[in-house]
């Protein structure tokens, strides 16, 4: 069962680090609540090596808030990726 370490939250997305009941890091997960889907954040070289420095250091450097507070930012760069 995975530990969240660290968890940012609004009405409609979770973004969180979870690690590994036995690891020193983890990955970075999105949780669409109106979907009720799941989605793993992937940063070339780093997919779940991510520290909580490392996750503090990501988060204000991607702006990864500003997908959890507009859910269709994340949705967007999805679909491209998918393209």
């Amino acid at each position: 069962m995975p530990c969240i370490f660290r968890r940012r939250s609004l009405s409609k997305w979770i973004l969180q680090l979870s690690f590994g009941i036995d690891s020193v890091s983890g990955a970075i997960y999105v949780f669409d609540r109106q979907r009720d889907d799941w989605y793993m954040l992937s940063f070339e070289g780093c997919e779940d090596r991510f520290t909580s420095d490392l996750f503090d250091r990501v988060f204000s450097e991607y702006k990864l808030f500003s997908y959890v507070e507009q859910p269709g930012l994340l949705l967007s760069q999805m679909q491209l990726a998918q393209a």
